[in-house]
Protein backbone atom coordinates (compact mmCIF):
# COMPACT_ATOMS: atom_id res chain seq x y z
CA UNK A 1 0.00 0.00 0.00
CA UNK A 2 1.55 3.33 -0.97
CA UNK A 3 2.13 6.04 1.65
CA UNK A 4 -0.57 8.31 0.22
CA UNK A 5 -3.25 5.66 0.80
CA UNK A 6 -1.77 4.62 4.14
CA UNK A 7 -1.79 8.23 5.34
CA UNK A 8 -5.46 8.60 4.45
CA UNK A 9 -6.37 5.32 6.16
CA UNK A 10 -4.68 6.49 9.36
CA UNK A 11 -6.51 9.83 9.15
CA UNK A 12 -9.86 8.06 8.77
CA UNK A 13 -9.02 5.64 11.57
CA UNK A 14 -8.13 8.53 13.89
CA UNK A 15 -11.44 10.25 13.10
CA UNK A 16 -13.46 7.15 14.03
CA UNK A 17 -11.33 6.43 17.09
CA UNK A 18 -12.45 9.81 18.43
CA UNK A 19 -16.11 9.08 17.61
CA UNK A 20 -16.17 5.54 19.06
CA UNK A 21 -19.03 5.21 21.54
CA UNK A 22 -22.30 3.39 22.08
CA UNK A 23 -24.21 6.41 20.75
CA UNK A 24 -26.48 5.04 18.02
CA UNK A 25 -25.24 7.69 15.63
CA UNK A 26 -21.52 7.56 16.45
CA UNK A 27 -20.51 6.69 12.90
CA UNK A 28 -22.80 9.21 11.20
CA UNK A 29 -24.19 12.43 12.61
CA UNK A 30 -27.00 12.29 10.03
CA UNK A 31 -29.71 10.53 12.03
CA UNK A 32 -32.22 10.53 9.19
CA UNK A 33 -29.75 8.94 6.78
CA UNK A 34 -28.88 6.23 9.31
CA UNK A 35 -32.54 5.30 9.80
CA UNK A 36 -33.18 5.32 6.02
CA UNK A 37 -30.15 3.01 5.59
CA UNK A 38 -31.42 0.60 8.26
CA UNK A 39 -34.91 0.60 6.75
CA UNK A 40 -33.66 0.03 3.19
CA UNK A 41 -31.28 -2.79 4.10
CA UNK A 42 -33.88 -4.33 6.39
CA UNK A 43 -36.29 -4.71 3.47
CA UNK A 44 -33.72 -6.97 1.82
CA UNK A 45 -33.11 -9.20 4.83
CA UNK A 46 -34.96 -12.33 5.89
CA UNK A 47 -34.67 -15.03 8.50
CA UNK A 48 -32.04 -17.65 7.74
CA UNK A 49 -29.58 -15.37 5.93
CA UNK A 50 -25.91 -14.95 6.72
CA UNK A 51 -24.98 -11.26 6.83
CA UNK A 52 -21.47 -9.82 6.85
CA UNK A 53 -21.20 -6.14 7.81
CA UNK A 54 -17.75 -4.92 6.83
CA UNK A 55 -17.16 -1.53 8.41
CA UNK A 56 -19.81 -2.09 11.08
CA UNK A 57 -18.60 0.81 13.21
CA UNK A 58 -20.21 0.47 16.63
CA UNK A 59 -22.60 -2.16 15.28
CA UNK A 60 -25.80 -0.14 15.69
CA UNK A 61 -27.20 -0.91 12.22
CA UNK A 62 -26.30 -4.59 12.42
CA UNK A 63 -27.80 -4.91 15.89
CA UNK A 64 -31.04 -3.27 14.69
CA UNK A 65 -31.30 -5.97 12.03
CA UNK A 66 -30.46 -8.76 14.49
CA UNK A 67 -33.40 -7.61 16.64
CA UNK A 68 -35.82 -8.16 13.74
CA UNK A 69 -34.33 -11.09 11.84
CA UNK A 70 -33.38 -14.58 12.89
CA UNK A 71 -30.20 -14.55 10.83
CA UNK A 72 -26.47 -14.95 11.39
CA UNK A 73 -24.75 -11.57 11.59
CA UNK A 74 -21.00 -10.91 11.70
CA UNK A 75 -19.61 -7.40 11.97
CA UNK A 76 -16.07 -6.20 11.47
CA UNK A 77 -14.31 -2.85 11.56
CA UNK A 78 -10.70 -1.73 11.31
CA UNK A 79 -11.06 0.65 14.26
CA UNK A 80 -10.66 -1.43 17.46
CA UNK A 81 -12.40 1.23 19.55
CA UNK A 82 -15.52 0.90 17.37
CA UNK A 83 -15.42 -2.89 17.81
CA UNK A 84 -15.22 -2.43 21.58
CA UNK A 85 -18.15 -0.01 21.47
CA UNK A 86 -20.14 -2.56 19.42
CA UNK A 87 -19.53 -5.21 22.04
CA UNK A 88 -20.76 -2.87 24.78
CA UNK A 89 -23.77 -1.75 22.70
CA UNK A 90 -24.78 -5.36 22.02
CA UNK A 91 -25.70 -5.79 25.69
CA UNK A 92 -28.48 -3.20 25.37
CA UNK A 93 -30.30 -5.10 22.57
CA UNK A 94 -32.64 -8.07 22.81
CA UNK A 95 -31.54 -10.04 19.77
CA UNK A 96 -33.75 -12.35 17.73
CA UNK A 97 -31.00 -13.15 15.23
CA UNK A 98 -28.69 -16.09 15.52
CA UNK A 99 -25.46 -14.61 16.70
CA UNK A 100 -22.23 -16.52 16.67
CA UNK A 101 -19.74 -17.09 19.38
CA UNK A 102 -16.06 -17.72 18.69
CA UNK A 103 -16.31 -21.45 19.38
CA UNK A 104 -19.11 -23.84 18.40
CA UNK A 105 -19.01 -25.38 21.89
CA UNK A 106 -19.54 -22.13 23.78
CA UNK A 107 -22.99 -20.60 24.32
CA UNK A 108 -24.38 -18.69 21.38
CA UNK A 109 -24.49 -15.40 23.18
CA UNK A 110 -22.16 -12.94 21.57
CA UNK A 111 -21.92 -11.24 18.22
CA UNK A 112 -18.35 -11.39 16.95
CA UNK A 113 -17.13 -7.92 16.14
CA UNK A 114 -13.69 -8.35 14.71
CA UNK A 115 -11.10 -5.66 14.13
CA UNK A 116 -10.04 -5.45 10.48
CA UNK A 117 -6.67 -4.17 9.35
CA UNK A 118 -5.80 -2.36 6.12
CA UNK A 119 -4.05 -5.56 5.02
CA UNK A 120 -7.41 -7.37 5.23
CA UNK A 121 -8.49 -5.80 1.95
CA UNK A 122 -7.39 -8.77 -0.16
CA UNK A 123 -9.21 -11.14 2.20
CA UNK A 124 -12.38 -9.06 1.97
CA UNK A 125 -12.14 -9.06 -1.83
CA UNK A 126 -11.78 -12.84 -1.74
CA UNK A 127 -14.87 -13.12 0.46
CA UNK A 128 -16.85 -10.85 -1.89
CA UNK A 129 -16.05 -13.10 -4.83
CA UNK A 130 -17.49 -16.09 -2.94
CA UNK A 131 -20.58 -14.51 -1.37
CA UNK A 132 -23.83 -15.27 -3.10
CA UNK A 133 -26.70 -12.82 -3.48
CA UNK A 134 -29.05 -12.74 -0.47
CA UNK A 135 -26.52 -14.44 1.82
CA UNK A 136 -27.30 -17.95 0.64
CA UNK A 137 -24.77 -20.62 -0.24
Amino acid sequence: MNTCVTGRVEEIKAYYQQRASVDHYATSPDRHLREVEIDYIGRNLADGLRVLDIGCGNGYSTLCHAVKHQAHFIGGDFVPEMVQAAERLRDSFSLKGRVDSKSPTSPVSSMPMRPLTPSSVSAVCSICRRVKHNGKR
